[in-house]
C-alpha cells in the first residue's frame, strides 16, 4: 500500500476539514498527517486496512511454515512422491507443506545450486545422486561426475557412474569427448518432418553432475569454463536426454556465476535454481536472492512456478532415536 507524500494534511486541517477528508478517503485517496513538519500518521480507508491485514496474515503464515521446516532431513525418511509428481521427478528434500520436494526434469532438464561455503551445495548433489538411484535403473540412467572437490566419491555405484574425474585437465578432456557423444544423440539429418515428429529413441538419460562449477574455470575467468564444450548440448538438452546438475558459489555472483557460459546455457535449456545461504546483495536469477539460512535450507525456484522454501535431505544423516525412559 503506497501513500503519496504529496497528500499532506496538517493537524489543524484535520480538525477543520474532517468531513471533506472522510469523503476523499472513501473515494480511495490516502493522506499523511503532519505535525510540526514531521509525518505523524496516515488516513486510509477500511478497504486499505483490510488489504494490509491480509498481507500481514499471509506473511505471518509463510514465516511460520518456514520456521516449521526441520533443520535436518535424513534422505531415507522422505515420504514417497505424490501421484501428482511427474515420472521424471527427483526427490531432494521437504517443502513448507511437509511434503517431499522434487526437481521436475520434464519441465526443467537442468538444475544448479548456489550458496556460500558450507551452505549445503554438496549435500544437494548427494541428494540428487540418491534420487537417481531411487528413481532409475542403471539401464535408464548413466552419470558423469566432475568432482574437483572430491565430495561425491562414494555417492554412486559403478553401475551408474560411467565417468568420475576430479582433475581439471582430465575433466576438460572428458567434456570434449562427451560433447562428441552427445552430438551423436541428435536426430539423423535426413529425417522427414513426420519421421522427426515420431523420433523418440529408447536410451538412458545422461546426468552430468558438477561440484564445484567455479573450480572448472580456465585462467580465472568464468567465460572460459572447462565445460564450454557442453554449452550447445545444454541449450538443447530436451532432445538429448541430458541433465546437468551443478553446484557453484554465490559469492561475487555477477562475475563468477551469471557470467559462466554453462550457467547461461542451462537457463536457456531450462533450469531449476536452488538458492542456499549467502549475501542478500547478490541477485541470482530474476528477483531471487540468497539470505541468512541454516545449512541445507534453500529457496527452490522455477521460472514458471515461482519459489518456495525447502530443506534439502542428506543421504549421510541418520535420524537419532530418542533415548528410552527408564
Amino acid at each position: 500500500m503506497r501513500i503519496d507524500m504529496g497528500d499532506l494534511v496538517s493537524a489543524t486541517d484535520l480538525a477543520r476539514q474532517s468531513s471533506w477528508l472522510l469523503k476523499e478517503i472513501a473515494a480511495g485517496r490516502r493522506f499523511v498527517i503532519v505535525k510540526g513538519n514531521t509525518p505523524a500518521g496516515a488516513l486510509v480507508s477500511i478497504a486499505d486496512l483490510e488489504k494490509l491485514a491480509a498481507v500481514t496474515e499471509s506473511e505471518a503464515t509463510s514465516s511460520a511454515s518456514v520456521r516449521n521446516l526441520p533443520a535436518q532431513v535424513p534422505y531415507a525418511d522422505l515420504d514417497p512422491l505424490s501421484y501428482a509428481a511427474p515420472r521424471h521427478a527427483l526427490p531432494i528434500g521437504v517443502g513448507e507443506d511437509a511434503n517431499t520436494a522434487w526437481l521436475d526434469l520434464e519441465q526443467y532438464p537442468h538444475a544448479y545450486c548456489t550458496g556460500t561455503n558450507r551452505s549445503g551445495r554438496t549435500t544437494f548433489l548427494q541428494a540428487v545422486c540418491a534420487a537417481i538411484t531411487a528413481r532409475y535403473t542403471p539401464d535408464e540412467a548413466q552419470v558423469v561426475v566432475f568432482d574437483p572437490n572430491c565430495g561425491l566419491i562414494d555417492d554412486l555405484g559403478d553401475e551408474y557412474r560411467t565417468v568420475y574425474q576430479y582433475d581439471p585437465k582430465r575433466i576438460g578432456s572428458a567434456a570434449e569427448q562427451l560433447a562428441v557423444l552427445l552430438d551423436q544423440r541428435r536426430p539423423p539429418p535426413d529425417l522427414t518432418q513426420d519421421q522427426l515428429r515420431e523420433w523418440d529413441p529408447v536410451r538412458p538419460k545422461w546426468f552430468v553432475i558438477v561440484d564445484d562449477l567455479h573450480l572448472l574455470t580456465g585462467g580465472g575467468s568464468s567465460l572460459s569454463t572447462l565445460l564450454a564444450p557442453l554449452v550447445e548440448a545444454a541449450e538443447t538438452a530436451r532432445r538429448l536426454d541430458l541433465h546437468i546438475i551443478a553446484a557453484i558459489t554465490s559469492d561475487n555472483w555477477n562475475s563468477k556465476g551469471r557470467a559462466n557460459r554453462l550457467i547461461n546455457a542451462m537457463d536457456v535449456g531450462g533450469a531449476t535454481v536452488v538458492v542456499l545461504e549467502g549475501s542478500p546483495r547478490e541477485i541470482i536469477i530474476d528477483h531471487v536472492r540468497p539470505g541468512p539460512r541454516l545449512p541445507g535450507r534453500a529457496e527452490l525456484y522455477e521460472r514458471r512456478g515461482g519459489g518456495r522454501m525447502i530443506q534439502i535431505a542428506s543421504p549421510h544423516v541418520i535420524e537419532q532415536e530418542e533415548p528410552s525412559a527408564h
